[in-house]
């Protein structure tokens, strides 16, 4: 049996998918959007009639809905195109905000920002104080995101968002929503966000595309420059069947949110409680206020890498700490973030739970995961304890 739980980092398409995008590969949609031949003016309303429903489904006007060609371009266009008011240079970001918010963040701090990591505690809620204390008339920029990406906390988001508007309603709030659709029901235009971006794949969607939502009044200048077609903030052609994708990936999990919900607390609720019965393991995030799809679990005594490898031969994949960390074998920033020492950081798995996701495939993974454990201590040494 194969049961794959690394959605943090990639999606299979599901069929319905697949086959809503596939007439757009090589018989719908193929033309220039910017020409006025028929085929351009076909593609033209294609992606237009997409923007709409996206809005739609998010809660917004659709002349607020962006494409990009993947998360990352989106969360760089957010950070580095938004132009500050009055010069105001300061920006606060959450220390557990995932690493494409982090490094254009950085990349101000470079150019004169004023660049300030608001911590967090042991299961990964926002210091309020410590915002409070920092947020001023000079801060140009919030970043703040609802549902963790790694640890599945769900934050005060809505309040404490309010509550910055209230106090200084100039500051900009920046989120990435990619976790948080799906998982908590809520409409763009009600919301205090100023921008905020989605992943194709974070949705059960193709990879190869990414929305950026932002409001009227809020200023954002390209980055990259070329001819564009309906993109004016994201120069170049569209990727029309990964928008068909977007598109209907979006409707299917909103549509069938109270479905996915109650299957998926019930998979986690399994999977957390079975594999925390293994010795010397620890929950990472909160256990009340967490993501129904996310499993984040420190296995002491095991090299996290190493684990995966083990598991991958039995057919299952997870991955270790988050995707932008793992190949270069440094311990996750928000684990660390949360207070964790590296022997916890290092051995933490993120298991990330899907609604194709049968009863038999977890149980194999619970039936499985203790042998792999045992094997991956035993050749380490581990004795217990940290």
């Amino acid at each position: 049996m194969e049961v794959y739980l690394d959605f943090e980092n990639g999606c299979p398409l599901p069929e319905e998918v697949l086959n809503e995008m596939l007439p757009f590969f090589n018989k719908k949609g193929f033309g220039h959007s910017a020409l006025t031949h028929k085929k351009g003016w076909e593609a033209y309303g294609i992606i237009e009639e997409s923007a709409k429903e996206i809005a739609n489904l998010l809660g917004a006007e659709p002349n607020k809905v962006n494409f990009t060609h993947d998360l990352v371009e989106a969360a760089n266009l957010s950070i580095l195109g938004l132009e500050p008011k009055d010069k105001r240079n300061k920006i606060l970001i959450s220390k557990i905000e995932p690493l494409h918010f982090q490094y254009p963040v950085e990349e101000l701090g470079k150019k004169g920002f004023e660049v300030i990591k608001i911590p967090v505690d042991s299961e990964g809620f926002l210091d309020e104080d410590f915002l409070f204390k920092n947020l001023d008339e000079k801060t140009h920029l919030f970043v703040f995101s609802w549902i963790n990406h790694e640890i599945g906390t769900i934050q005060r988001f809505e309040e404490i968002c309010k509550r910055v508007k209230e106090k200084f309603p100039f500051v900009y709030i920046i989120s990435d929503l990619s976790d948080t659709v799906g998982k908590i029901n809520f409409k763009l235009n009600d919301n205090p966000t100023d921008v905020a971006i989605f992943s194709g794949y974070k949705i059960y969607g193709p990879k190869g595309i990414g929305v950026l939502y932002k409001k009227s009044d809020v200023k954002i200048n390209p980055i990259i420059f070329g001819p564009f077609s309906t993109q004016p903030l994201w120069p170049g052609e569209e990727n029309i069947p990964a928008i068909i994708g977007f598109r209907y990936a979006l409707k299917n999990l909103i549509k069938n949110f109270n479905k996915n919900s109650e299957k998926l607390k019930k998979l986690q609720k399994k999977l957390t409680d079975r594999l925390l019965n293994i010795p010397h393991t620890i929950l990472n995030g909160s256990k009340s206020m967490r993501a129904f799809d996310n499993v984040n679990i420190s296995f002491f005594g095991c090299e996290g890498e190493a684990l995966t490898v083990e598991l991958s031969d039995y057919g299952i994949y997870i991955s270790s700490g988050s995707a932008c960390t793992r190949r270069i074998l440094q311990p996750s920033h928000v684990l660390l973030a949360l207070g964790k020492k590296y022997e916890e950081a290092h051995g933490s798995l993120l298991m990330k739970l899907w609604p194709y996701h049968s009863e038999e495939e977890i149980d194999y993974v619970i039936e499985t995961f203790p042998k792999a454990v045992e094997r991956i201590r035993k050749i380490s040494g581990f004795k217990g304890g940290l």
